[in-house]
């Protein structure tokens, strides 16, 4: 197998950055509820076994779809990052599109208004209906 470097961490549920250090999770938000906190430290560090792995997002890099519009610097985009696919961070939609935790895919905002509205209500709904043709299903897909 090949060694991956460093990743963002995330917690699905809460949208907290994580980072793993030395088997140690690191939150970014020491007062959430959803963790069991130990330690006086100003870290405020979470026992790896007091985490859900499907709540589990690693992120190692950003990549920008090659379906997205060009950028020009001349106009609004609008975009879409896809986290996690009925609990995978790497999967393949049906459409033939191969995902992983952190793909991007950005359109032009004018392009997106365009939109008919059966695509959805949100920019995000309607950039994932013009990327996947198909409505997001919330109960499995984790994006933002």
């Amino acid at each position: 197998g090949s060694a991956r470097s460093h990743s963002n961490r995330f917690v699905a549920s809460d949208n907290y950055q994580v980072r793993k250090v030395d088997d140690i999770y690191q939150i970014s938000n020491p007062n959430s509820d959803v963790f069991k906190l130990y330690g006086d430290n100003a870290n405020k560090c979470v026992i790896d076994s007091d985490i859900d792995e499907n709540d589990i997002i690693d992120v190692y890099s950003y990549h920008i779809s090659c379906r997205s519009d060009e950028f020009t610097g001349n106009e609004n985009m609008v975009g879409i990052v896809l986290y996690k696919w009925d609990g995978k961070n790497e999967w393949t939609h049906k459409s033939g599109v191969s995902c992983k935790s952190g793909y991007i895919y950005v359109k032009k905002g004018s392009a997106v208004d365009k939109m008919p509205a059966y695509y959805g209500d949100t920019s995000h709904e309607k950039l994932y209906y013009s990327l996947f043709k198909e409505q997001i299903n919330y109960n499995k897909l984790i994006a933002g």
